[in-house]
């Protein structure tokens, strides 16, 4: 329990964060300018979902937040659709400038020493992958707590690629199995007091709008 002079007393410090950082950002910064600017950065315990339609970028968009944030905290992403390497392959393209099917084809030519430091540069990065389908809150509680105690450092971001590959209780349905998981993914975020940015798929129905621009209501 808290008492109400205590949490005035964080939210002014917080807010004093924010006056001093110069760029509005109380919060873990994005790496990203306009979205620090919207945001004011992520917050202990908040659960962020990032939404799209396939192919629109949000796994890119995710993994340049972590590649921010891992220089200076401890990341953990849990990549239930694509295996690591295909997820180091990306960020392998971005950080020497080379284009990721260049890469997956072998057209890098004169380009190995670009690549080379490119991963010299990835060993000083807190960054750690987990591309185990089917994952539960359970399993990524445990790897978190493993994860904590082998780099005696607290996790300062969770990246979940994609909710709706998660496995939670079946039982009442699809929408209530969702929903349970995305409250155990707020949960973790408390606990672990850390930001959650949970990537989600939207339903069909925001292509059928005149400007394709998705509303809350996609999230369903």
């Amino acid at each position: 329990t808290f008492a109400l002079k205590q949490s005035a007393k964080e939210a002014l410090h917080n807010a004093m964060l924010a006056l001093h950082s110069g760029n509005d950002v109380s919060g873990l910064s994005v790496g990203i300018d306009a979205v620090d600017r919207m945001t004011g950065g992520l917050g202990e315990g908040e659960l962020v979902i990032l939404a799209g339609r396939p192919g629109m970028g949000k796994s890119t968009f995710a993994l340049n937040i972590a590649r921010h944030v891992c220089a200076t905290t401890p990341t953990a992403f849990f990549s239930l659709e694509m295996p690591h390497e295909q997820l180091g392959r990306k960020m392998l393209a971005y950080e020497a400038g080379i284009s990721s099917t260049a890469i997956k084809t072998g057209m890098i030519r004169n380009r190995e020493a670009d690549l080379q430091n490119a991963v010299k540069a990835f060993g000083d990065l807190q960054f750690t992958i987990f591309d185990k389908p089917d994952v539960t809150l359970g399993y990524m509680r445990s790897k978190l707590h493993q994860l904590q105690a082998k780099s005696g450092k607290p996790v300062g971001l969770i990246v979940v690629d994609y909710l709706q590959l998660m496995t939670g209780d079946t039982r009442n349905g699809r929408v209530q199995e969702i929903g349970g998981l995305s409250r155990g993914l707020k949960v973790l975020a408390k606990d672990f007091a850390c930001p959650v940015i949970a990537l989600s798929q939207l339903n069909r129905q925001c292509e059928q709008s005149e400007n394709k621009r998705p509303l809350m209501g996609d999230l369903r």
